[in-house]
């Protein structure tokens, strides 16, 4: 086996990890945009008297309370997944390290 051959596969589990690093970022993305919507709107509703909720195409009157109750429940949600995706990518980062090393090591080695 040449060590073209030996990089191949850490190159290829390097590609892999980095689509999945994409795929993370962007859901990362996603609910980092999301959780700004909502504390937004959490800040608006404090000075409200009347809240309304927007379903499909159509507003209805919403109780105050029961809206920023929904909204904080949310929000909870999102810091959640918010946190898992930062322990992914954290890991995804280490895992992708750790091969380059490999990739480097095989490289010097072919000198």
């Amino acid at each position: 086996m040449t060590i073209d051959d030996k990089l191949k596969k850490p190159i290829y589990e390097l590609q892999v990890l980095d689509q999945k690093l994409q795929n993370v970022l962007m859901q990362k993305h996603n609910i980092q945009t999301q959780l700004l919507e909502i504390e937004n709107a959490l800040i608006e509703i404090k000075d409200s008297n009347e809240t309304y909720k927007a379903i499909g195409n159509v507003i209805i009157l919403k109780n105050k309370e029961e809206l920023e109750k929904e909204l904080k429940s949310k929000k909870e949600i999102f810091d959640l997944k918010l946190g898992t995706l930062d322990k992914q990518e954290e890991k995804l980062k280490k895992d992708a390290e750790e091969i380059q090393k490999e990739v480097m090591k095989l490289k010097n080695e072919s000198k």
